[in-house]
């Protein structure tokens, strides 16, 4: 009986120990292991790998996304991203660079010669480690810590483009950067995509980086941001009104390019550019605006 009992025991601690474990894995807020090159190489493709298997279930039924599916997908982006020097990116485009950087390097990464990943430092004695054959750098930060650097994240849209013709090494491995970047909103589409997927192919046909779709859309948000400038400029008499409504304007404006039209890379880096310099004037002349006539009482 004692045999027996202890034996029950052991096993209920063995799976207790073991549901630990898998719920500290699984735990949202645990940053992703960045201790050594090893560490962070392998944290980077466990998270990528979890998100794209997740992507690969939900872009085949966009019907049917459930919230568990996108706090999963969202998570283990965010996991991934960690690996990342983001310090150089522009609070504005961070969210969108980060989410650009795990699906362009995980292309890459699946395009380069394969090579034997026992030979990653798994030390703290490297300041830094490059994949073979490639310019991609992990570098030990201030901190301690690896992550991919900032060299590295400004370069990933041209290692993309001049790996994206070769095979992946992976098979049947769809190109989810591709998809991504010619989509709308953030990593999974939002229901009025299904109109842009029912049109005809020629829409879907990729220019500088965008789908022709998104160059469209693009025009005829322009076209209407600037019939909003000439409204309130034309048409509002209170002064203080005007430079208000214009930076709420540019900001609908910038929201909708980035997080509905899903545009990218430098096109997106330079309208967010754009707009902050326009953005922060016409803030701080409703303030000057609004000081006088505290003034004058």
């Amino acid at each position: 009986m004692m045999k027996i009992g202890l034996k029950q025991a052991a096993v209920v601690m063995f799976a207790v120990v073991a549901c630990w474990v898998k719920a500290q894995d699984k735990f949202p807020l645990a940053p992703p292991d960045t201790s050594t090159p090893k560490q962070t190489y392998e944290s980077y493709i466990a998270a990528v790998t979890q998100a794209n298997n997740e992507l690969g279930i939900v872009y085949r039924d966009l019907s049917n996304v459930t919230e568990s599916q996108r706090y999963l997908i969202d998570s283990s982006f965010e996991r991934a991203s960690m690996t990342f020097d983001l310090s150089q990116v522009s609070a504005s485009s961070q969210n969108r660079v980060a989410i650009e950087s795990v699906m362009l390097l995980k292309e890459v990464l699946d395009r380069v010669p394969p090579f034997d990943t026992s030979t990653i430092p798994n030390n703290t004695d490297v300041e830094r480690w490059t994949v073979p054959s490639t310019s991609i750098d992990i570098v030990k930060q201030p901190s301690g810590q690896y992550q991919f650097s900032s060299e590295t994240v400004e370069h990933l849209h041209s290692f993309y483009r001049l790996v994206s013709h070769l095979p992946s090494n992976i098979q049947a491995s769809p190109d989810y950067y591709e998809y991504y970047s010619l989509s709308a909103g953030r990593l999974i589409p939002p229901p009025w995509f299904a109109v842009i997927d029912a049109m005809p192919e020629q829409m879907m046909i990729e220019f500088g980086d965008q789908a022709m779709w998104q160059w469209v859309a693009l025009i005829l948000l322009v076209f209407v941001l600037a019939c909003y400038a000439y409204w309130v400029y034309q048409k509002i008499e209170h002064v203080l009104l005007k430079p208000v409504l214009m930076a709420l304007g540019l900001f609908v404006f910038d929201w909708t390019a980035d997080y509905q039209l899903n545009l990218t890379g430098t096109l997106m880096t330079t309208l967010n550019m754009i707009g902050e310099l326009m953005f922060w004037p016409l803030i701080a002349q409703a303030a000057i605006y609004w000081g006088r006539r505290v003034v004058a009482g």
